[in-house]
């Protein structure tokens, strides 16, 4: 109950916008891992949900020490194939290297490093960068990431695995497609990055 209450304002917007919005089911092991497991399963087949997100942060967990509540969750997002956001950037609990054992474990999920490992808490960008060139089931999204750090990462990254972030609400995310946008530009504040590798 306390998980669809959770869920419900996000299922409702699915629901009644579905040329809009792809469901993200909000993963959090306090609430019982088999029956988040259970729900998360509902969501993606009773809502079509495509994606499932771990908030460690927020949910008071460090992520590379509590395996035995994401392992479950993890598997069911195999057999369902439906990718994992990771919030980043907030220490104690979401520094990106946590979460390390979970993408070495399972290859065959793929994961986004949300937020570029930068938040209010913390500045992580370059763990965020070696984690998406080491890994190939790792994207990142260039949400807050600081536009230096994105001329600097951009080339080196696959560019299919960085993608646009805005975290709107409350950003306002014209600013964030800019900050791409901008990469097509002359050093220093773009890379002369071409308008194909943009899009």
């Amino acid at each position: 109950e306390g998980i669809r209450d959770y869920m419900a304002y996000c299922a409702g917007l699915v629901q009644k916008y579905p040329d809009r919005f792809i469901g993200c089911f909000t993963y959090n092991p306090r609430f019982g891992v088999e029956e988040g497991v259970a729900e998360l399963e509902f969501h993606v087949k009773e809502y079509g949900f495509k994606a499932m997100k771990i908030h460690s942060n927020m949910h008071a967990y460090r992520p590379d020490r509590a395996l035995d509540w994401l392992r479950p969750a993890l598997r069911k997002c195999a057999d369902l194939g439906i990718v994992v956001l990771l919030h980043t950037g907030d220490g104690p609990y979401s520094i990106p290297t946590q979460f390390y054992p979970i993408i070495r474990e399972f290859r065959d999920v793929n994961f986004v490093i949300c937020h570029f490992g930068v938040q209010t808490g913390g500045v992580y960008t370059f763990e965020a960068l070696w984690m998406v060139i080491d890994s190939p089931n790792v994207y990142v999204e260039s949400g807050w990431c600081l536009q230096s750090r994105l001329v600097e990462f951009a080339p080196a990254i696959p560019k299919d695995r960085l993608l646009l972030g805005t975290d709107s609400p409350p950003n306002e995310p014209g600013m964030w497609i800019y900050e791409l946008a901008v990469l097509c530009q002359d050093y220093p504040q773009g890379c002369n990055l071409s308008e194909e590798d943009l899009e």
